[in-house]
């Protein structure tokens, strides 16, 4: 099986000196939300696509991390398929609570609109509503909340 650096595998391009001095670089695995340090060696191989120049137990730990992939692998397809199935499920429920759209903060990204307007008692009870009814339903076992806006 050839492997590949994931195309969720991020490499930092500077170096960072460890506790015991040794030259390193960081990595972030998208896939798996994980950061970690590699070497200079395994860090150029993995840049240049030579994931078979890695040692053999660095690349069982990448393959863990999926920071390196089966290069027959579809990674958006199976990325896709873990939201989707993680959609459908009722066990996570989550839920974008946005207070005001007047948010005072201007980023770049946002194409909010800032504008005042009046705080509607009947979305406000709706809302709790619905979180409510996620909290009772027996098939959630996790219910996360996510502020969006000012």
């Amino acid at each position: 099986m050839t492997l590949v650096p994931s195309r969720y595998l991020i490499v930092s391009g500077r170096t960072y000196r460890d506790r015991t001095g040794a030259t390193t670089r960081l990595a972030y695995s998208a896939r798996r939300a994980t950061l970690f340090a590699l070497d200079e060696q395994t860090a150029a191989a993995l840049a240049g696509g030579e994931v078979d120049q890695v040692p053999p137990e660095v690349r069982d730990q990448l393959v863990g991390l999926r920071a390196v992939v089966p290069r027959a692998q579809d990674e958006l397809g199976e990325v896709l398929a873990a939201y989707r199935a993680g959609s459908a499920s009722a066990a996570t429920r989550g839920f974008t609570i946005m207070p005001t759209a007047y948010c005072n903060m201007a980023c770049d990204y946002c194409g909010q609109e800032h504008v005042k307007s009046p705080r509607n008692q009947s979305k406000l009870e709706r809302i709790a509503t619905r979180v409510e009814a996620a909290f009772a339903d027996p098939a959630t076992e996790r219910v996360h909340f996510t502020w969006f806006g000012g």
